[in-house]
């Protein structure tokens, strides 16, 4: 459908001295030059939707505004990732607030930032990236075929992807970026036994049964409560994104149906949602998260040291790294009977 900006937020962008340049702004978004200057002059025959990729180009280039600024050759690196906005505006925010301490280097980077778990659409993000060119992708999604294809033709194109806190271990991408997640899974299953009054049936929850790293922490959670708790029964909760609304009826339908559950490990987000079914059925609840400050706040007993444990630190084996854990700092001591008798989850 044609579109006329009129003069809008783009037309005063297009006026203004101190404008990004519609080469950075083309760049940015992916456009032509001539498609760019288009759109800042409001003229008409324009899509929406490619107004809409002129203004987040423009608004990535403000708040990039610093590096903007610096001569010499630009890198850009791609933020592809399908989570809930909170979380991937806090990952795109971190990565904006990185950029500038990579000097000599000039790095900017782009996002496309979707809350749905969707393969195809992910793998659609990933080709056009690949057609147009980048310096590096940095990805957050399902692990499918046709993401997996996308990764590859990247590959051919000699673009990096790194993989983000998921992974996709069967692509060629470059590296995974995160934490164990079967360890991390392992933690909560001893957290959520530790804390609980009773054994009993225990909710997961997860965004979707299509992200690798959901997928292996629920294995090591699941792994860890049969050792753990032979006789507590795991429900499953999938496919909500991690949105609080949806994961809001699927967590009462299944505490509903299953009025034992005092427990929840929390895997793939929505936690203010569950918590507040968890209040309104009037049940006293155990959640765990795979955020760090969750579980510091249950896995470590010493106030001095619980800044340094994290998911990967926490896990109750004899076999974990020096830190928070160590037998010095007096943190996991409750893990350590059962670490004798097994060397690992």
């Amino acid at each position: 459908m044609a579109h006329r900006t009129g003069c809008d937020t783009l037309c005063l962008v297009a006026r203004s001295p101190r404008r990004p340049r519609v080469s950075d702004i083309a760049a940015q978004s992916g456009l032509s030059r001539a498609t760019v200057d288009r759109v800042l002059h409001g003229r008409e025959g324009v899509r929406a939707e490619t107004v809409a990729q002129v203004e987040r180009a423009v608004a990535e280039l403000e708040r990039q505004r610093t590096q903007v600024s610096l001569s010499g050759r630009t890198l850009l690196l791609d933020l592809v990732m399908q989570a809930p906005e909170r979380f991937s505006t806090a990952s795109r925010q971190a990565l904006e607030a990185e950029l500038a301490s990579l000097r000599p280097a000039v790095l900017r980077s782009r996002a496309q930032l979707s809350e749905q778990s969707d393969p195809e659409a992910a793998a659609a993000v990933l080709d056009r990236i690949a057609d147009r060119g980048s310096d590096g992708v940095i990805l957050k999604a399902p692990d499918h075929p046709l993401v997996a294809a996308a990764v590859a033709q990247l590959a051919e194109r000699r673009i990096p992807a790194i993989t983000f806190v998921t992974d996709l271990p069967t692509s060629r991408r470059a590296a995974y970026v995160g934490v164990d997640n079967r360890a991390a899974g392992a933690t909560a299953a001893y957290l959520v036994t530790s804390w609980a009054r009773r054994q009993g049936p225990v909710l997961a929850t997860l965004s979707s049964s299509s992200f690798h790293g959901e997928e292996e922490r629920e294995a090591g959670f699941r792994a860890a409560m049969a050792d753990l708790a032979p006789h507590s029964m795991v429900h499953e909760v999938t496919d909500t994104d991690g949105l609080d609304t949806t994961m809001r009826a699927a967590v009462r339908g299944t505490l509903e149906a299953e009025p034992g559950i005092a427990a929840c490990y929390s895997i793939g987000g929505g936690n203010r949602a569950i918590l507040d079914v968890f209040d309104e059925l009037g049940r006293t609840s155990r959640c765990s998260s795979p955020t760090t400050s969750t579980l510091t706040t249950g896995g470590c007993s010493a106030p001095g040291e619980s800044r340094r444990c994290s998911t990967t630190t926490c896990v109750p084996t004899c076999a974990a790294p020096a830190g928070c854990c160590s037998r010095r700092a007096g943190c996991c001591r409750a893990a350590r009977p059962a670490c004798r008798r097994r060397s690992r989850w």
